[in-house]
């Protein structure tokens, strides 16, 4: 059965509000930043084009819309000057098959223009893109110093950061979703950027996933282990205060697989150092993309 229009505009408004869900959730990971740098290096060193990093017409149509770049095709001034052929004769001709080489011909010089006219799109907005990624690799050097702070802090059990610096987060962060947002990524890039949440959030499963099976196997019951666990992903005095617990199982998985908890607790630790945020953070980030696509 096919849509009606207001279904159809029903749809395309849900998958606009999904995108950005999606967008919002990858302004909140530190790695979305680390990318958009690396990409911006790469434009300085003309390593790729402007097209692969945004959408270049949706970037014409947005709130500040432009009109794109028009490439004129020499031979439409000189159309007048020909005769036009009745459909009679076109038909003619297409049957014949007389004008097939035309036809390709026509079709190179479309692809050509629409080179061009993409180049001249890409000349028109460099400038604006290049100084809204400056400004985010900018910002960004200032809030990552916080970012580390704050994971350093919760790592070495010191707490987390004053209710000033907090501010100043919050601040930064705001600042480089607006700037994020303005830049109207094209789709590829959006996908590279999720499937390296993925990847990291896949790992992190599997670790998680490791030392909850293995807290299962001396009778540490699953609620509790996530009662425990949660939360205290960074916390370096986790393994003695489980050690303590009287509940069934904990003495025994804390005495028998010290190492191991080490070095998957570790692990996890790395993944909150490389993401530059605390696992519960991360996890919210994920939840959120997740909930966009």
């Amino acid at each position: 059965e096919l849509l009606s229009r207001e279904g159809e505009i029903a749809i395309a408004k849900r998958i606009e509000a999904g995108r950005e869900t999606m967008i919002a959730g990858l302004c909140e990971s530190p790695l979305t930043f680390q990318a958009i740098i690396i990409w911006r290096d790469e434009l300085n060193e003309s390593k790729i084009l402007l097209r692969e990093i945004i959408d270049l017409e949706a970037t014409y149509a947005g709130p500040e819309a432009k009109q794109a770049p028009v490439v004129e095709r020499v031979e439409e001034a000189k159309v007048e000057d020909k005769p036009r052929r009745s459909r009679d004769d076109e038909d003619d001709i297409t049957n014949v098959g007389a004008d097939t080489r035309g036809l390709t011909d026509d079709d190179d010089e479309d692809e050509d223009e629409a080179s061009l006219s993409l180049a001249a799109m890409e000349a028109e907005l460099r400038p604006q893109v290049m100084e809204t990624l400056d400004v985010i690799a900018d910002t960004y050097k200032k809030l990552r110093k916080l970012q580390d702070q704050q994971v350093e802090n919760r790592l070495a059990a010191a707490g987390t950061l004053s209710p000033s610096q907090d501010r100043r987060l919050k601040e930064l962060k705001d600042q480089l979703i607006k700037a994020v947002k303005s830049l109207s990524l094209n789709t590829a890039r959006i996908e590279a950027l999720v499937e390296q949440l993925y990847d990291i959030n896949k790992r992190l499963v599997q670790n998680e996933g490791k030392l909850l099976r293995l807290a299962e196997s001396y009778g540490v019951r699953r609620e509790e282990f996530l009662k425990e666990y949660q939360g205290s992903e960074l916390d370096p005095n986790w393994t003695r205060s489980i050690g303590n617990l009287t509940s069934r199982g904990w003495k025994e998985f804390t005495k028998n697989e010290k190492d191991a908890i080490k070095d998957l607790r570790a692990e996890i630790q790395n993944l909150a150092t490389e993401t530059a945020i605390s696992i519960l953070e991360f996890r919210k980030i994920v939840n959120q993309v997740q909930k966009g696509e």
